[in-house]
């Protein structure tokens, strides 16, 4: 007796190597070849969707090279930024520094060339045994002074020409002294070619540095130019 085996679509007892039914007439075997084109379309499917995901990972990859592209040229810009600012400022700084005539040079403004020779403070002027100042509060900045008259005409200043600046924008006026044989400056009168040295006396805080200060010559003419000197 031959083996048999059930059709697979109508379930008929046939032989076991027949490829078609006699009943159904369909043909029994592709079992492998279904498997086969299973796979394949796995693969396929895979393929598609490997493809899909790689434009992804591409512009991902591009993104962030871009985005270092920008923080490098951000930083570049920031640091071209500083450099230029420490510029500005270091130029800004020289041009403020030349603005002032330095101790012992001398400055010109109009027919007077002034210079000022040396400075310090005290909390008392003595004159002698019976003449002395004291400030009410505070102390004396002594700023010692030489001015020269240029000109070809006769000139007279009084110290109300002088202040005594501080970084902050305070201003001091000079004090009058009265009665001292050392040479304070309060009225003068020079005459061409010929010239004065003498203490210009300021009342400050006693807090206050004098090297922190920088001395102001408005200039005597009702349109001069301010002359200012260093104090270091």
């Amino acid at each position: 007796m031959s083996e048999t085996k059930k059709c697979k679509y109508c379930q008929s007892e046939i032989d076991k190597k027949a490829k078609i039914c006699p009943n159904c007439r369909k043909k029994q075997g592709g079992g492998i070849l279904k498997f086969v084109m299973i796979g394949i379309i796995v693969i396929a499917l895979i393929g598609f969707l490997a493809s899909l995901n790689e434009p992804t990972q591409v512009a991902n990859t591009n993104n962030a090279a871009n985005q270092q592209d920008t923080n490098k040229s951000s930083i570049d810009s920031n640091t071209k930024a500083t450099a230029n600012s420490e510029e500005t400022e270091t130029s800004e700084e020289k041009e403020a520094k030349d603005d002032f005539v330095a101790l012992g040079s001398e400055g010109q403004s109009e027919d007077l060339v002034l210079k000022v020779n040396e400075f310090g403070d005290t909390d008392e002027i003595v004159e002698n045994d019976f003449l002395s100042y004291k400030p009410d509060s505070g102390k004396y900045a002594i700023v010692n002074i030489t001015i020269k008259n240029a000109g070809k005409e006769a000139v007279s200043l009084t110290n109300g020409y002088f202040n005594l600046i501080t970084a902050d924008g305070a201003e001091y006026t000079p004090t009058i002294l009265i009665g001292l044989d050392n040479k304070y400056i309060s009225f003068e009168t020079i005459n061409p070619g010929l010239d004065v040295t003498g203490n210009l006396v300021f009342e400050v805080p006693s807090d206050l540095k004098v090297t922190d200060t920088t001395l102001q010559f408005s200039g005597t003419g009702l349109f001069s130019a301010s002359t200012n000197f260093s104090l270091k």
